[in-house]
């Protein structure tokens, strides 16, 4: 931008000098605003003169109150601990007198005290159980005050009731308990006092105000107030609680003032209140006097100040406005100038015939506008170079995204693969135990999981039980399981009779073969003599062994040597103990006590579980339950749970999934509001559920469990009951599994199928699904896992493998699938969002 040349300006056409006027003029307003404050100032003071009185009023109403309250409380005293009345309630509480005789031998006392005490006008003697057995109002003898407050409240401490002194102002209802020499209590003595000294009291407190009023009110439990008392109202219940402010905060524990408040006579007041906690009850004490007193001297210094201010702000309002619409309109024209700037007008140009600054300010906004114009070409080429550039990005970038989108669907692939590979190294049966029992139940936290459990028949008389946890959780975790049970099974099998020595050769291995910080593995191994019932057993860093006797005694046994893998001169010794018939050992992972933020479970806790023995659910579900089962399963560790029990029983076995397959899952069976395909495992067979409408979203990942079912010669049971449609995709899914099972002579079993699923079968010519359908039903376990969908990529090629295969089976369905088929490969290829729906 070129230099802009500054003339020099006279200085009566100076903005300086103009504003110099209007600072004369500000004075004056100076002036009078410091009037106003200094009013403002003198009021105050007035006020806070007023807050000491009223807080002096209310602190001398306060030690009234409490010294009047001390003085009753004294004379209560001086009652309850009379000697007589003392031993005649204490003969009587023990049954040494009766009622007639309490009476007689108490009228003396009762009369002495009244005596004693001219302004006692009542007295009741009540027995524990809160019937009246003396008085000096023999009319009440054998009436029972056990409901009563003031009996109530009397048993515990000395009371004084102030609901009662505002329904009787002259008379204060006192009571308090009796003891005996032990201090045990055995009566209460209720009496009424004189005391109209309380209230005379109160009326002559003044704060040094004719307006001056006080009053002591309490909150009843409907809501409104009570009022013990209340300067110059003589009806206190018709007192509006509802305007009472002052009253509100005082009761709600606040201390403080209220100023210019109107009271229930709609007169404005000036107001201080505190609480005053009396027998456990907050009151609220407030003190108050007339706004218009404490005022009155300075309303007309207010009004002289008032007028004076009023009239200097209209010559000076007059004079500015004149001033600053004659002196300030070339800002006027550079303002209108600036809000055209939006509206990209490149030729606008103001015009100043002013030599003062503001016309050297409007010369340089001129230029300003030039310089603009040019940075705004430059920036809109700039611009369109950038969003060339974005766009280029964006297109490698949307490639980018479609290859790790591809590549996770493999790894999802590959890691469902993985889930019934690694499940495959878990026994499939177990070996016959005469006169034992194992029960035993597998859940890891992810996909794959880091435990391990297995059962090994050694020779007619041993079996070996085995159960391990990797350090760490997922792949890691089981890829060092597996390559733990492949060292533990190198040996033969007769080195399994010897546990510490067999954990001694496998942690030398480890050490050696993978010594690296965090890799290393828990494990027990225990050898069972089916004939004798010892135990030989070896624990590898593991959680303790809990064994339950059948006498119900408990014993943990702990660990004999540290991890396998930590070092290499660890040494593990045997440990030998009898199991007899009844009894039950628990092993687990310390995934059970996984809980997140909870408490973990005790091991009394656990054992208590097993001791219970309840049937209606199976032990280890109730074990598990009790630990980890609460836990999101997202965030759940791995759990292993293994229970043998000497006693003659049904083996009982589950395998989870992600979500634990026998155990009913937390979350919904839904995915995107349609319905899932579930999985289920018993030992010998795969349960694929379909539920509801299934789609082509649920294509790959149910091609995927079944077709790794298949490779593990497994046999397949897919059950209908609950569906009621499948598209196309799915049923060419179907037909490939099922082809696959004809071409490798493997068992798959389709039951429950509706008539409208099956009529879409024969209308398409699936000959061989129909072949694998079953009349009589296979009973399914209970808590399908929902299996989980595959990405976009792997969806859109599973569709195009589906529609392909049911356009293979006969000329009709290729008719019909041909285009389908053809389409749905473009849109693959084209990197296309993929099929919305099957047809």
């Amino acid at each position: 931008m070129s230099e802009i040349y500054t003339p020099r300006v006279p200085l009566l056409r100076t903005i300086g000098a103009r504003l110099s006027l209007l600072v004369v003029v500000l004075i004056l307003v100076i002036i009078v605003s410091m009037s106003i404050i200094n009013y403002r100032t003198v009021r105050g003071s007035i006020l806070d003169e007023v807050h000491v009185g009223l807080q002096l009023q209310n602190e001398s109403m306060r030690e009234i109150l409490e010294s009047e309250i001390d003085y009753q409380y004294s004379r209560i005293s001086s009652l309850t601990s009379q000697f007589l009345l003392r031993e005649n309630l204490s003969a009587f509480a023990a049954n040494h007198m009766n009622a007639e005789e309490l009476q007689a031998n108490t009228s003396r006392v009762l009369v002495d005290m009244r005596q004693i005490s001219p302004d006692v006008k009542r007295i009741f003697v009540l027995a524990n159980d809160g019937v009246i057995v003396a008085s000096t109002d023999l009319t009440v003898l054998g009436e029972s005050l056990v409901d009563d407050e003031q009996f109530l409240r009397g048993r515990e401490q000395h009371y004084l009731s102030m609901w009662h002194l505002m329904d009787e102002p002259n008379i204060a209802r006192l009571s308090g308990p009796v003891t005996n020499e032990v201090g045990e209590l055995v009566g209460v003595v209720i009496a009424d006092f004189e005391s109209a000294i309380l209230l005379d009291s109160i009326r002559v407190v003044k704060s040094g105000h004719e307006t001056s009023k006080v009053r002591l009110g309490v909150p009843t439990a409907d809501g409104f107030y009570r009022y013990l008392f209340a300067t110059g109202e003589e009806d206190l219940d018709s007192l509006p609680f509802d305007k009472d402010q002052a009253m509100t905060s005082a009761v709600a524990g606040e201390i403080g003032f209220w100023d210019d408040i109107f009271d229930h006579r709609d007169v404005e007041v000036v107001a201080a209140y505190r609480p005053l906690v009396i027998q456990d009850t907050t009151w609220g004490l407030v003190s108050q006097v007339d706004a218009r007193e404490i005022y009155q001297p300075v309303r007309y210094v207010f009004w002289a100040v008032f007028l004076t201010a009023v009239l200097f702000i209209a010559i000076s309002v007059l004079f500015a406005v004149l001033f600053v619409r004659r002196s300030l309109m070339p800002i006027h024209d550079l303002a209108e100038a600036t809000g055209r700037l939006d509206q990209d007008d490149v030729e606008l140009d103001i015009e100043f015939e002013t030599r003062d600054e503001f016309g050297v300010l409007g010369r340089a906004f001129n230029e300003i506008l030039a310089e603009r114009a040019k940075y705004t070409q430059t920036l809109q080429e700039q611009v369109h170079s950038r969003t060339e550039e974005l766009a280029t990005a964006n297109a490698g970038l949307e490639r980018i995204i479609h290859r790790v989108e591809s590549q996770n669907d493999l790894m999802e692939r590959d890691l469902r693969r993985a889930e019934i590979f690694q499940k495959s190294l878990l026994p499939k049966a177990i070996p016959e135990m005469p006169g034992f029992t194992l029960s035993a139940m597998y859940l890891p936290g992810n996909a794959v999981g880091g435990d391990l459990y297995d059962v090994v028949q050694i020779d007619d008389e041993h079996v070996a039980l085995l159960i391990a946890d990797s350090a760490g959780h997922g792949a890691s975790a089981a890829m060092l399981s597996v390559l733990f049970k492949l060292k533990l099974e190198s040996p033969n099998e007769r080195e399994f009779l010897f546990p510490g020595k067999l954990f001694s050769k496998v942690n030398e291995t480890f050490v050696k073969d993978l010594a690296a910080p965090g890799v290393f593995i828990t494990a027990i191994l225990i050898v069972v003599n089916l004939r004798t019932r010892d135990v030989t057993m070896a624990s590898a860093g593991h959680p303790p062994l809990l064994l339950v006797r059948k006498n119900g005694d408990v014993t943990t046994i702990v660990r004999s040597g540290p991890g396998l893998g930590i070092s290499g001169s660890a040494f593990y010794e045997d440990r030998h103990f009898c199991l007899v018939e009844g009894d039950q050992l628990l092993l687990y992972t310390d995934g059970l006590f996984d809980v997140g933020d909870q408490e973990p479970p005790k091991l009394d806790a656990l054992a208590e579980v097993i001791k219970r023995n309840d049937r209606s659910k199976p032990i280890l579900e109730q074990v598990f339950d009790l630990g980890s089962g609460s836990v999101e399963v997202a965030d759940r560790d791995d759990v292993t749970l293994c229970l043998l029990s000497a006693v003659d029983d049904e083996n009982w076995v589950v395998t989870g999934s992600r979500l634990g397959a026998g155990v009913v899952p937390t979350g919904q069976s839904e995915i995107n509001g349609k319905l899932a395909v579930e999985f289920a495992e018993t030992e010998d067979v795969t349960y694929l559920f379909m539920k509801g409408r299934v789609t082509w979203t649920y294509g790959e990942a149910f091609f995927d469990a079944a077709t790794s079912v298949l490779e593990e010669n497994r046999s397949i049971v897919i059950e209908f009951k609950d569906c009621d449609y499948l598209d196309s995709a799915m049923l060419g899914t179907l037909h490939e599994v099922v082809d696959m099972s004809t071409r490798q002579e493997l068992d798959v079993t389709l039951q429950n199928v509706s008539t409208e699923v099956m009529d879409t079968f024969v209308e398409l010519g699936l000959g061989d699904v129909l072949g694998h359908i079953v009349e009589t039903p296979l009973p399914t376990p209970d808590g399908g896992v929902p299996l989980m969908v595959s990405g976009r990529v792997m969806r859109s090629t599973r569709v195009i493998q589906a529609h392909d295969a049911l356009a293979q089976i006969n000329e009709e369905n290729r008719a019909t699938f041909g285009d389908v088929v053809d389409n749905l490969r473009a849109e693959f290829h084209g990197l296309n969002e993929g099929p919305k729906s099957g047809t």
